[in-house]
């Protein structure tokens, strides 16, 4: 007995843990009830599960406000965030994966808009304004995106009301996208960023040249770090990069004689080379329709592009509808790509579902969520296989999503009721787990039995109980349990222990 304890001090047990993730996030929280106000938007959610959008209220003679507010990872009352002298409202829009916040102040009565990133100083949230371009004059500056390193993308407006484009971080400043040194040819070159994830962590940006006059010029990626351009396409535009740099979306004409259509282009970076490589990926498989006339023409337009190259986006396909020529109707497209396969996301909603989608939104992984209008709005997720899920409302019937992370928990705005008029923030999560750690394991020795206690020290953001964990791999010095595996732990919720029990 002695020499078996000696050899049960040295034994090895090794446990492998699986939790169930469902693809399709199902539990709603209202985050709506905030500080006196039931109304709020969440814009966007880092992979913290940190969300940052606006609550909406009055001022004291009852006018309408806005402040940008913050709600930090399973809590459902936001944070205000301060705002710049002057300014009465303000809106947080994009926050990065440290917790930075970029978004805008406005002064309504004054038709002043600032983009604005907001941080943490000391225990506090501090805002910083942006500022605004050089020479313009409108007082309008609004961003387009926040990377890791605190880098912001945004636009500028001018005196004539033409869009200028800008990058700002905290050391230099505002910086114009115009007169860029390095342009093709040694020409400078001026940038419209992206609409959207135009900006990625290593600080490559992704736009559209423009001409001296303003005209597009085709799809161009700069280099913040250096001020070179990386690459100039004469033709199309840049319309999304990935968060690490690596990959870059957008459209070109199939040729010079089908100037009007516009396929999908992904740009990937080879390290070999030392450059951007481009593949044409073609379009969505569509063709005469007698309903609705002769295809005239098609443009897809990328929205977001993840790192290992899945894309999503919109578009139209141009039908004549009279034989005259030229095109009457344009049907929208939403799409997805992934792998040399294009999905229309009209056709994976359940049957009877209005195919009408708006604001797309991807995940690392390739989480799909998407706004359907009609009767009201359903948000919906897709992971790539089968049929879309809905997810639920507070309701009143109408939901929208507007960002996704990584882990898919999306945020965006509910209603209580169908005649409801002040939106709720919302954010729906998948109960279980974005990690399972196991705690140093408690065993007793009752013959060849050995009784495991294991610990629920990680769940995922919104601190949810985890559901369906299972034993599926116990080892002891290599040898493998006698135990039917897998072996189901049950719920957890974050924090308590349960013991099971292993045979060898």
């Amino acid at each position: 007995m002695k020499d078996r304890r000696r050899s049960l001090g040295v034994a090895v047990i090794a446990l492998t843990l699986f939790a169930a993730r469902p693809s399709a996030a199902q539990r709603l929280t209202d985050l709506g009830l905030n500080l006196g106000s039931d109304s709020s938007m969440v814009s966007a959610v880092n992979n913290s599960g940190m969300g940052a959008g606006v609550v909406l209220g009055e001022n004291e003679l009852g006018a309408p406000t806005s402040r940008a507010a913050v709600w930090l990872p399973g809590q459902v009352t936001a944070t205000i965030l301060p705002s710049l002298s002057g300014y009465t409202d303000s809106m947080a829009t994009h926050i990065n994966a440290s917790g930075l916040v970029a978004g805008y102040c406005a002064n309504t009565l004054e038709g002043q808009f600032q983009a604005c990133v907001w941080s943490v100083v000391k225990g506090h949230w501090t805002v910083r304004g942006l500022g605004y371009l050089p020479g313009t004059t409108h007082n309008m500056s609004m961003p387009l995106g926040i990377n890791a390193a605190g880098q912001v993308v945004g636009a500028s407006w001018e005196g004539d009301g033409l869009e200028a484009g800008f990058i700002w971080d905290a050391v230099n400043g505002m910086r114009p996208f115009t007169n860029l040194s390095d342009g093709p040819n040694g020409a400078s070159v001026t940038i419209k960023p992206a609409p959207d994830h135009g900006l990625a962590d290593n600080g490559l940006v992704a736009g559209t040249a423009l001409t001296a006059n303003g005209s597009d010029n085709g799809a161009i990626v700069w280099n913040s770090k250096t001020g070179e351009v990386v690459f100039h396409e004469l033709d199309g535009e840049a319309l999304a990069i990935s968060p690490s740099g690596t990959r870059v979306a957008g459209y070109l004409p199939p040729s010079a004689a089908e100037w009007m259509n516009r396929n999908l282009v992904l740009w990937t970076w080879d390290d070999e080379q030392g450059e951007f490589v481009r593949s044409d990926l073609g379009h969505l498989a569509f063709s005469d329709d007698p309903a609705k006339g002769e295809l005239w023409g098609w443009i897809l337009r990328p929205l977001e592009v993840t790192d290992d190259g899945k894309i999503v986006g919109e578009g139209n396909v141009y039908y004549d509808t009279d034989g005259d020529g030229y095109w009457e109707t344009n049907p929208s497209l939403d799409w997805f790509y992934s792998n040399g396969v294009f999905t229309d996301l009209a056709s994976v909603l359940p049957a009877g579902t209005s195919n009408d989608i708006q604001e797309i939104s991807l995940s690392a992984g390739g989480l799909v969520a998407m706004n359907v209008l009609g009767p009201g709005a359903t948000v919906y997720l897709w992971d790539g296989e089968g049929t879309a899920s809905a997810l639920p409302n507070l309701g009143g019937g109408y939901s929208r999503a507007w960002d996704i992370n990584d882990d898919g928990v999306a945020v965006g705005f509910s209603f209580l009721t169908s005649s409801d008029s002040s939106p709720h923030g919302a954010l729906w999560s998948t109960p279980g787990l974005s990690a399972l750690k196991m705690s140093v394991p408690t065993f007793s020795l009752k013959g060849k039995t050995l009784t495991v206690t294991v610990k629920i020290s990680a769940s995922n953001q919104n601190n949810l109980a985890a559901t369906d964990i299972a034993v599926t791999i116990a080892t002891l010095n290599d040898a493998p349990t006698t135990t039917a595996l897998p072996l189901s732990i049950g719920t957890l919720k974050v924090g308590a222990s349960k013991a099971i029990t292993l045979t060898f």
